[in-house]
């Protein structure tokens, strides 16, 4: 029971370092959430920043060739915004595909950890079964050893108390026909 007890404390301990890999797994995607989620973050004010040094620099254009270049800027300002839209949304799209390849990946990770678990308790839960079969058939073996012993013994003190018995009483008769 002891050296069992040993075995499951280390599969128990085996159990416990896999589900730390596990949360530390766990930690590190959220890190690298948080990293991407920094990154789309500075890519958005950096779009922002630049959108609004483009609405300056065009205000600026636009009052020193007001007349002339009108209809040309507008047709700028509109490839700008839509160039920007496009970068945004495809930054939307790569930020999306990627948590959800890390939320897929965890998800994957966690189900073969449940599996590990789950087959390390059923290891474990037959070899107790097998151990107490055990242990159940070596004391139904000890206990029927020491039955056998006892009734050895009675049947023995028995027999004693009857040649005993059988003696004294021949001893009396004796006595009493002198």
């Amino acid at each position: 029971l002891k050296e069992s007890h040993a075995v499951q404390t280390r599969e128990n301990s085996a159990m416990q370092k896999a589900f730390d890999n596990l949360e530390a797994s766990y930690n590190k995607l959220k890190t690298r959430l948080r990293t991407l989620e920094t990154e789309r973050s500075e890519l958005k004010d950096d779009l922002f920043k630049q959108s609004e040094e483009f609405q300056e620099k065009l205000q600026s254009e636009k009052a020193a060739l007001r007349d002339s270049h009108i209809q040309q800027r507008e047709q700028e300002k509109d490839l700008i915004r839509e160039q920007l839209n496009t970068k945004i949304d495809d930054l939307k799209k790569k930020h999306q595909e990627e948590k959800e390849n890390l939320k897929n990946e965890h998800a994957l990770e966690r189900e073969s950890l449940k599996d590990q678990i789950r087959l390390e308790k059923e290891s474990l839960r037959d070899k107790l079964r097998i151990e107490k079969d055990e242990l159940k058939a070596s004391l139904r073996e000890k206990h029927e050893a020491e039955l056998n012993d006892m009734k050895a013994t009675h049947y023995k003190e028995k027999e004693d108390m009857r040649k005993s018995y059988h003696e004294d009483k021949d001893n009396i008769t004796n006595q009493l026909q002198k």
